[in-house]
């Protein structure tokens, strides 16, 4: 779980800095979707 958290922010560290638009529509969906589901 640790290494695939590790993997997981590399992946979105090179996105960030090659797509930042990809990048917030990311975020954003994931903020979104975290928000009106509700997962733990």
């Amino acid at each position: 779980m640790y290494d695939y958290a590790v993997a997981g922010a590399v992946v979105a560290a090179h996105v960030a800095v090659h797509h930042p638009v990809v990048a917030t529509a990311a975020v954003a969906h994931h903020a979104a979707h975290h928000h009106h589901h509700h997962h733990c």
